[in-house]
């Protein structure tokens, strides 16, 4: 046979595979693997790589505390310790009280949900107690963010005072505001408290809130919540949590 006959056999024996492969079929019983990795499994259901974690990547609703957390917190002001205790239930925060060893309240926020939605909040201070309630009209969360981006929440509330012992507080005064938060995360560290304890994923965040004229650093730690807030001198520290 001819040189040229065998090519031409050759092409075509080819040519007739090549077509039987396009319409042909793979029945496959069990995984297809690529490096012995799954990447079809025996259902037949394609297997993606799960994405890459952004290690700067912060959700602060990952550093809430829990449903039923009570932290306590100390620091030393002018030689007197001072404990805050704050309080949740529910995924709510109920109350906050700052005490002094002898017993005085420097502060104190107590927060009671009314069955209409709407919130009765005592405030105790150093001089006068206030009660007001408080309807929540518009409230958002935190976004997810990376270290370094701002990010902002804000409330949007009414509040009715109902009685007070406060100087110009009257009782029945309504008043309508809006309050905004704006936090930048700045680090992610491991955070020191107690007697030689420690917690790994935290986030020292820098938080601007209405009732300050300026910022305040504060530490988040996930699973816990906040373990460290208030004057950037001398913060309130993470004592234990519960």
């Amino acid at each position: 046979m001819k040189k040229s006959m065998l090519s031409f056999l050759a092409l075509a024996i080819t040519s007739s595979l090549s077509a039987g492969a396009i319409a042909a079929s793979l029945d496959v019983h069990g995984d297809i693997k690529v490096n012995g990795k799954t990447v079809i499994d025996s259902k037949g259901n394609l297997i993606q790589p799960a994405p890459a974690v952004d290690p700067l990547l912060v959700d602060m609703v990952e550093y809430e505390p829990a449903p039923n957390a009570k932290l306590t917190y100390q620091r030393t002001l002018n030689g007197i310790v001072e404990t805050s205790v704050i309080s949740y239930e529910d995924g709510r925060e109920v109350s906050t009280i700052i005490t002094q060893p002898s017993g005085k309240v420097v502060w104190g926020a107590e927060r009671v949900l009314q069955a209409n939605g709407e919130v009765e909040v005592t405030t105790t201070t150093e001089v006068c107690v206030k009660t007001a309630r408080m309807n929540i009209e518009a409230s958002s969360g935190f976004y997810p963010t990376t270290i370094g981006s701002p990010i902002s929440r804000f409330d949007k509330f009414s509040s009715e005072i109902l009685n007070s012992s406060c100087v110009d507080d009257v009782a029945g005064t309504i008043t309508h505001a809006i309050e905004l938060y704006n936090l930048v995360p700045l680090a992610k560290h491991e955070y020191q408290y107690g007697e030689g304890n420690s917690l790994k994923d935290c986030v020292l965040a820098e938080l601007d809130v209405p009732w300050k004229d300026d910022h305040e650093y504060r530490t988040y730690c996930k699973g816990v919540g906040m373990v460290e807030y208030g004057d950037k001198g001398n913060p309130y520290k993470l004592v234990s949590f519960e």
